[in-house]
């Protein structure tokens, strides 16, 4: 069943109509967009333009339209509409986040960076501290299988601590960080004095973001992880983005956005992509709908219950998709999974595989798998301390295989089936 739905949904994107000799693995580094995603940025595009802040009818209607991506997005995250930042991406979302926040820090104080993390969420922060000569303590992850290391976490965190930059999933290998229990961590060892900022770039295509749940301080994404424009987007607590100073033009607004203010934001310095900012709100709206299609929601819902059915869909078939990859490989010749292969801890992984093969270098396997039609690619992805730590340098990182809901049990036995071919060739050779 879960299959089926999936089937159906594929053939929603541009994209993957027009590939379908090729299957997709690459859904990590970007997904590919929805055409509902595609018709909101051309109707945006195509209507008459306009800026915040006047008062005739294109500008209203951008103004509204902001809004209205607003509001959705907040229930997405589960916060108030003030708490949202629209950006052009996580990373220059979280530049801006730490280059602000720099001017709280001292000589005395540390930040605490992880080695799972993509890097967009470990050298804003580094650079910040170097700035303000604070120190940068660093948390590893277990080897066996790629988890955030928490004892460590909890070693690292003091009363000096100001902010704690973690991932909620890793890019490289899946593996999936428990947020609220990072932050329980964090606040009983700091006194409550240190910040929580979590990467969910990984996280939001494979599971439901609630903030107030995981009761973190700021959270940022980018939507073409799922299923939109290239943008990003950003939970903050109001009170933080309040008291931060953020740098911006004395001529922008110093308010949250709202309707007093015509959606202007001191966050969002510059003239916003309104076109991404529309294909955001549509991306999820299509996110939303997958419950619907999968026959576990309502189309009278509200926004948020479609959201929690939708993801409870795409939970149990990332499952089936993951219980079959690791099933299948684990009886190839040669092939390593590194992080999280016990089925009974499936939960605690997304369906992205890092995965070498004895005797090829990691671009070489990737390339085989280009040859055979299979979209993926090789090296460290931004997660630069994984390789490191897993002493695959030498090999040239690890081959990822990345798969989210639009892939059918079919594409998965497509890659096995190479998979296989490939291991059986190199052992000949």
């Amino acid at each position: 069943m879960a299959s089926s739905w999936a089937y159906n949904i594929a053939q929603e994107f541009p994209g993957l109509r027009s590939s379908a000799s090729w299957v997709l693995c690459d859904a990590a580094g970007g997904t590919q967009v929805h055409e509902s995603v595609i018709t909101a940025i051309t109707e945006k595009l195509s209507s008459p333009t306009a800026n915040l802040g006047g008062s005739y009818t294109s500008a209203l209607e951008t103004i509204q339209g902001v809004a209205r991506a607003r509001q959705v997005t907040a229930t997405f995250f589960n916060c108030s509409p003030n708490e949202v930042v629209f950006g052009a991406n996580m990373t220059s979302i979280t530049n801006h986040v730490a280059r602000s926040f720099g001017k709280l820090l001292s000589p005395e104080d540390n930040v605490v960076v992880t080695n799972l993390d993509h890097d967009a969420n470990v050298t804003p922060w580094v650079l910040v501290a170097d700035d303000h000569k604070a120190s940068v303590r660093r948390v590893d992850f277990n080897l066996s299988d790629c988890q955030l290391d928490l004892e460590a976490l909890e070693k690292n965190v003091d009363t000096n601590t100001k902010i704690v930059a973690v991932g909620a999933a890793a890019n490289s290998c899946g593996s999936l960080t428990p947020i609220k229990t990072v932050v329980e961590i964090v606040k009983k060892a700091s006194n409550g004095n240190a910040l929580v900022y979590v990467d969910a770039v990984h996280y939001a295509p494979h599971k439901l973001i609630d903030v107030k749940d995981l009761g973190c301080d700021f959270l940022a994404c980018s939507a073409y992880k799922f299923c939109g424009p290239h943008a990003g987007l950003l939970y903050g607590k109001a009170e933080h983005l309040l008291k931060l100073s953020p740098y911006k033009l004395s001529a922008c607004s110093n308010l949250l956005p709202g309707p007093d203010c015509g959606q202007s934001s001191r966050w969002e310095t510059g003239t916003a992509s309104f076109e991404a900012i529309a294909g955001i709100r549509a991306s999820i709206e299509y996110m939303a709908s997958i419950g619907v299609k999968a026959g576990l929601a309502s189309s009278t819902d509200n926004l948020r219950k479609k959201l929690q059915s939708a993801y409870h869909a795409i939970y149990r078939h990332e499952t089936e998709i993951s219980e079959m990859f690791l099933t299948e490989v684990k009886e190839i010749a040669g092939l390593t999974v590194y992080g999280v292969t016990d089925l009974d801890d499936i939960s605690k992984r997304t369906p992205t595989f890092a995965i070498n093969i004895e005797g090829l270098k990691a671009p070489q396997l990737a390339q085989k798998l280009v040859d055979r039609g299979i979209a993926c690619g090789a090296g460290h992805f931004y997660a630069i301390n994984f390789p490191k730590l897993m002493d695959l340098e030498d090999l040239g990182g690890f081959t990822r295989i990345a798969f989210c809901h639009y892939h059918t049990l079919e594409d998965v036995k497509f890659v096995i089936t190479a998979l296989h071919n490939i291991s059986a060739c190199n052992s000949i050779e």
